[in-house]
């Protein structure tokens, strides 16, 4: 079994875009999940963890989300996003992946 472990960073869209895929002969484990609003108003944001809201939270403006110890994902498990305005809520997500090697 190889572990490795991800961070990934980005913007969230205006509509439901994917932020990550669990890889092929692999589960992982969503470790955590920050949201930054670094817009200049408040911005209504959503995770989705398999078409499913895991979180929904108006952020104000300049105001972040952390959460941790989210679910297991099995491969081809999707995570996926969106905010009320594109670009101006930032996210990284932490992602423990275990490959069956």
């Amino acid at each position: 079994m190889k572990t490795i472990h991800r961070c990934i960073e980005g913007a969230l869209p205006s509509t439901e875009g994917t932020l990550y895929t669990v890889p092929v002969g692999c589960r992982a484990t969503w470790r955590s999940a920050s949201l930054v609003n670094t817009d200049s108003t408040a911005r209504m944001s959503y995770l989705l963890v398999n078409g499913t809201h895991v979180l929904r939270v108006n952020l104000a403006a300049g105001d972040s989300v952390y959460l941790d110890e989210l679910p297991l994902l099995d491969a081809g498990g999707i995570v996926s996003g969106y905010a009320a305005a594109a670009g101006v809520v930032e996210y990284i997500l932490g992602v423990k992946e275990e490959h069956d090697v």
